[in-house]
């Protein structure tokens, strides 16, 4: 008995480690956008597409994150960002300054 429940419980925890496996990974996008807000503290970039969707993502690595504390409000930028299997932004992986537009000015570094 003990060992039959032995066997379930490992083909339960195999099921399962294999239904995790399977979850969709983070897809990548990378867009031309607008900065909305820079959140140091948090290490957080608002920012707009040209469709006008406003998305938050987390700033990941050493050179998007230098990149991130010398944005502007209203600086073009292409952002890298990747979205969990739901389609939520989960990080941003890259950050490119792009024309800057002489309306630019600093982003409000705000704290959580």
């Amino acid at each position: 008995m003990a060992r039959a429940f032995a066997v379930l419980a490992s083909l339960l925890l195999f099921t399962a480690a294999q239904a995790w496996a399977a979850k969709p990974t983070a897809k990548p996008h990378t867009v031309s956008a607008d900065v909305v807000s820079v959140r140091t503290m948090d290490s957080s970039l608002t920012f707009k597409t040209p469709e006008g969707r406003e998305i938050t993502a987390t700033v990941q690595g050493q050179k998007p994150m230098a990149t991130l504390a010398s944005l502007k409000t209203g600086e073009k930028v292409t952002v890298t960002y990747r979205e969990d299997g739901t389609g939520t932004p989960a990080v941003v992986t890259s950050i490119r300054p792009g024309a800057h537009t002489a309306s630019a000015k600093p982003a409000s570094h705000s704290k959580p």
